[in-house]
């Protein structure tokens, strides 16, 4: 019999990863997606993804006052940003650790599972805004104390913000270590 995996390195090592992968702590609910339920499953957004990058410029010439409305502007993501964790709290969505990709996800389980179980994931990723998804998975590998999932039913735009974590995610790792 063949030993489970204990990382997300080796669930996946027969596998050929098309994701770059990271750890992180998500505030995230799992729920069993029943067997009649299964063949209308679609990954979505929850929250709306609010982009204020396609607001038009404004051309500032004076610098104090440009310089005014950046500090502006970085409150207010300061207190979205806030208002986010707190929806979180009152939403009554646990942290848990996990290690997501663009494929799948990687956790410790509160409950049991079995091969092929089909798990829903609500799940804040805190990107910028910071967005809420219900995306599904197939349970592919199970260890000792964690389990491997392969999304399914999920769009490109959906993947697209999990790698857009992952990248950005990294990337902040990388600039702790470098001020080490």
């Amino acid at each position: 019999m063949e030993t489970p995996p204990s990382t997300p390195e080796q669930a996946l090592d027969s596998d050929l990863r098309e994701f770059s992968r990271v750890d992180a702590e998500l505030p995230m609910r799992v729920d069993v997606v029943p067997e009649s339920d299964r063949p209308s499953v679609q990954a979505r957004i929850l929250s709306p993804c609010v982009s204020f990058e396609e607001a038009p410029t404004l051309d500032v010439r004076d610098a104090v006052l440009a310089e005014w409305l950046r500090l502006m502007n970085r409150k207010l993501d300061t207190i979205i940003r806030m208002l986010a964790v707190q929806e979180e709290k009152l939403a009554g969505m646990p942290t848990h650790r996990v290690n997501i990709s663009g494929g799948g996800l990687f956790f410790a389980p509160d409950e049991k599972y079995s091969l092929g179980d089909m798990l829903e994931f609500t799940l804040r990723l805190p990107l910028d805004p910071s967005v809420l998804l219900q995306v599904y998975g197939t349970v592919v590998e199970i260890g000792t104390d964690s389990i491997s999932t392969r999304f399914i039913a999920i769009s490109d735009d959906i993947r697209d913000l999990i790698v857009r974590f992952v990248f950005q995610t990294q990337r902040e790792i990388l600039r702790l270590q470098r001020k080490d």
